[in-house]
């Protein structure tokens, strides 16, 4: 549990850029071969941590800060921070996103900061954000899930990314589809 501590504070600290793939590489071999038994520990003391780093270090919150370094050093150095955060995440999303209860009580923390990464100028940052998204969503509860859908959604609305009739289409199917889930989930019951 040191370890994977340790590991997180090297990842997410500005001034150890060189070694930051190493670290992140680290960590996720680390979130990769933790016993199964361990799993909550590691993530209780992980996730928040990392939800942290890409708030602190997300170009969509960054607009207006200025600090002596270098801009586009300092955003080269806080897009990687990103990165290997939303890779980390989605690591333990993978391994322990509905298993342990640490991760499952931040889900939607989880799911808000993965949002807010769609709006990253990066094409990169979007695609990580996207890749843990998918992985999220395996993992949500069906109320989270109704939400993201509705918030894609929403973005894709305001990109005007389909037209009138294939946005209707869109919301039409995940509307039947949702009912369909509620309807299913009230027989279970």
């Amino acid at each position: 549990v040191e370890i994977a501590e340790r590991l997180c504070t090297l990842v997410l600290d500005q001034s150890k850029s060189d070694l930051r793939d190493v670290y992140a590489i680290g960590l996720k071999t680390l979130v990769e071969t933790v016993p199964a038994s361990m799993g909550n520990i590691v993530s209780q003391r992980l996730i928040g941590r990392l939800v942290d780093g890409i708030h602190t270090n997300s170009t969509t919150q960054k607009k207006g800060k200025s600090t002596g370094v270098s801009s586009s050093a300092e955003d080269k150095n806080s897009e990687e921070i990103v990165l290997a955060c939303l890779n980390v995440l989605t690591d333990l999303l993978t391994r322990f996103g509905s298993t342990a209860n640490s991760i499952t009580l931040q889900h939607e923390p989880l799911l808000n900061v993965a949002l807010s990464q769609l709006a990253s100028p990066r094409p990169v940052v979007r695609k990580r954000a996207g890749t843990t998204i998918g992985v999220l969503a395996t993992a949500i509860s069906d109320t989270l899930l109704h939400r993201l859908v509705e918030r894609i959604l929403d973005q894709i609305d305001k990109a005007e990314g389909l037209g009138k009739s294939g946005k209707k289409r869109a919301r039409k199917a995940h509307t039947s589809d949702y009912q369909r889930t509620l309807s299913t989930s009230d027989l279970r019951s």
